[in-house]
């Protein structure tokens, strides 16, 4: 009679070991941070590539973006798009002087920086906090568009450079912004894909969209329907891949991910600086720009602010050689999570009224403390 492998029995004693575990997960452990039922939906050609192949919206369009989580709406958001297709209700005009006697002022980021979330963006709102001191005039620039990275700040920045000369340039990122891969936009009949370079845009268009394609002029309970077929099909598509199913749906598997966030929290597991292709990149921005001045504030994101520190760790000396000011928002000015929104992880209203007091109030003391066209590299505000 032939032995059973050492090998397969081990195997077998793993595998029952693991399904007691994951009954007893289930049974025994009240979960934590029970996994969210999410669907993202935005307008049709939500983004759009402009001619130097940067990520912008449609001009002159009124664009809409939901969240769903669990069958409830978490943020319903309507904003309009200028004529250079970013988000602010004022048009934008050329300019490539700088001793016009204006100063100009680019703020760069993602959706912490387009902030449409609130209902109302806050860098079009600057222009209030920042009318013109010692009687100089200043001009405002969002250029936050959502879900982008570095890599799409630099070809943004380039692309803006076309059409107006720059006197500061504000890098507005949160940790996830300086590893964030570039994509482009792709447009099917479900929605908007975000195609990653190397990808082709028919194979992307296979994919889930990442956000559903939802109409300006859709009822909420047309919203709620729409993100309940996004996340049947999301299932459906699930169901074709066992493993991937089996690991998702797993209370082990997700206990394991919860303990690794805690330890996160506590310590420096996770934490990192940014690699040496995001360093690259702010000296392409620095060598590109050699007569702009330079500023780096890093925004907080929900769970930082909860832990208490970033996941990426900027050294000022690093970003300093690179000619760029760096500013510390999370240590600088004041956060709680309820800033957030409940689920979801972008600012609610209240925050992004706080991350205008903290840009605002970082803005006006370099401005006081120094000529308008040059601010101080001193970076604290007291």
């Amino acid at each position: 009679m032939a032995r059973t492998p050492p090998v397969l029995i081990a195997l077998f004693s793993l595998l029952i070991s693991l399904m007691v575990i994951e009954l007893s997960l289930r049974l025994f452990v009240p979960e934590a941070n029970p996994p969210l039922r999410r669907a993202l939906l935005w307008s049709p050609n939500f983004f759009k590539l402009d001619h130097s192949g940067a990520v912008r919206h449609v001009a002159n369009s009124t664009l809409r973006e939901a969240a769903v989580y669990n069958g409830k709406v978490e943020y319903d958001s309507l904003f309009q798009t200028n004529n250079w297709g970013l988000i602010d209700t004022q048009d934008y005009e050329e300019s490539l002087s700088l001793d016009d006697g204006v100063t100009r002022i680019a703020i760069v980021g993602d959706s912490f920086t387009a902030g449409t979330h609130g209902n109302n963006p806050w860098v079009p709102r600057l222009r209030e906090a920042v009318p013109g001191i010692q009687g100089q005039r200043y001009e405002i620039y969002n250029l936050g568009v959502s879900a982008t990275g570095l890599d799409h700040f630099v070809r943004l920045l380039k692309s803006v450079a076309l059409q107006v000369a720059l006197d500061h340039i504000v890098l507005a990122p949160i940790s996830g912004d300086f590893e964030r891969a570039y994509w482009i936009p792709v447009q099917s009949n479900q929605g908007t894909h975000l195609c990653i370079t190397g990808r082709s845009e028919d194979d992307c268009a296979q994919d889930l969209p990442i956000g559903r394609a939802l109409t300006g002029d859709a009822t909420s309970d047309e919203v709620l329907h729409t993100a309940a077929m996004h996340l049947r099909d999301a299932n459906t598509r699930l169901r074709k891949n066992p493993l991937r199913q089996t690991l998702k749906r797993s209370r082990l598997v997700r206990f394991v991910l919860e303990r690794l966030r805690s330890q996160q929290a506590r310590g420096s597991l996770g934490k990192k600086e940014p690699s040496e292709h995001a360093l690259n990149l702010l000296s392409e921005i620095s060598l590109r720009f050699p007569k702009t001045t330079l500023h780096l504030i890093h925004l907080p994101q929900k769970h930082e602010i909860h832990q208490g520190s970033y996941d990426t760790i900027i050294s000022p000396s690093a970003v300093q050689k690179r000619r760029v000011n760096y500013f510390a928002a999370l240590s600088e000015c004041p956060w709680d999570v309820e800033m957030f929104y409940p689920n979801d992880s972008h600012p609610n209203a209240k925050g992004y009224d706080s991350i205008l007091s903290c840009v605002s109030r970082y803005l006006q003391s370099q401005i006081v403390l120094d000529s308008p066209s040059s601010l101080l590299s001193n970076t604290h505000m007291h």
